[in-house]
């Protein structure tokens, strides 16, 4: 069995009765664990075969707990036989950052680059050379590259230092028999959180006509693709949210077929998500007319 442990220790004035809520505790632990099984998947390619066991240790002005994350004999003794690229259990956690030298993982990457812009290029060792826009350069590994561009791991690495957004939480810190593994403060929390959720930066609405290309009638889907037929051409998949049109298709009052024209007040949103990406999304709010004919 490949295994490892550390402590992951919460420390501030507020942890004096050595205690931690748990709203506060228990998404934090639950992140823990799904990181570890989160790389573990990225990194080695499984989605079983690891588990990560925690018991808590409660001290005046901190709150403590290990972990012992464990990958299972059978599947790392096949993998060590089948390529040298199989990582153990430490190995991953110190791809992560929770353990290992100074200036590896994904913990250290994120606190280092602080939020700023940054360029990346391929090294012919295979490592990864990132530069920053104010020209920091520094090396890591492919591997620890890959955790950092995952969507998902950077959400649950911002879970597990959520904590120190209350106050009176002021440190995350990590060791492994009494040495330090990695440790942030409170100041360096806004590098961690990433925007949950999708922001609409801009919206537009306009009466278009449109040509239906392919309707979609089912109860959960309900986006149809159009060509956009005045102004500037182009295709949309939208959503129609129109209940009164709705139902009369559905009811069969309204016929159509592809190749049909319709007026519609149609809203257009540029979303920025989560993971930085802009994307358009259509909605069309009132079918004006059915059919149309003689608009053009």
């Amino acid at each position: 069995m490949s295994q490892t442990h550390l402590s992951v220790i919460y420390g501030g004035p507020a942890l004096k009765k050595g205690a931690m809520d748990v709203k506060q505790l228990g998404p934090a632990l639950s992140a823990l664990g799904e990181l570890c099984e989160r790389a573990h998947y990225l990194i080695n390619g499984e989605k079983t075969g690891a588990s990560v066991l925690i018991k808590s240790d409660f001290q005046a002005g901190s709150f403590e707990f290990d972990i012992s994350f464990m990958l299972s004999a059978w599947e790392a003794a096949e993998h060590f036989f089948q390529t040298s690229e199989y990582k153990t259990a430490k190995e991953i956690i110190i791809l992560v950052g929770l353990l290992g030298p100074y200036r590896t993982g994904v913990y250290r990457l994120i606190k280092r680059l602080k939020k700023r812009k940054y360029s990346a290029r391929k090294l012919p060792s295979g490592n990864i050379e990132i530069q920053t826009d104010d020209n920091e350069v520094y090396e890591i590994s492919q591997e620890t590259y890959s955790l950092f561009q995952d969507l998902q791991t950077r959400r649950l690495i911002g879970k597990t230092v959520a904590p120190l957004a209350q106050e009176g939480i002021d440190t995350f810190e990590t060791k492994q028999d009494g040495k330090r593994g990695f440790k942030m403060d409170k100041s360096d929390l806004p590098s961690y959180l990433l925007n949950m959720e999708d922001e609409v930066i801009n919206q537009n609405t306009e009466d278009m006509i449109l040509q239906v290309d392919t309707p979609f009638l089912t109860d959960t889907e309900r986006k149809w693709r159009f060509t956009r037929i005045n102004g500037k051409q182009q295709k949309i998949i939208a959503s129609i949210k129109d209940p009164d049109y709705l139902n009369a298709v559905k009811t069969r009052k309204y016929s159509f077929s592809s190749g049909m024209l319709i007026q519609a007040t149609v809203v257009s949103k540029e979303i920025r998500r989560a993971d930085g990406k802009i994307k358009t999304e259509w909605e069309i709010e009132r079918i004006i007319n059915h059919d149309v004919k003689g608009l053009l």
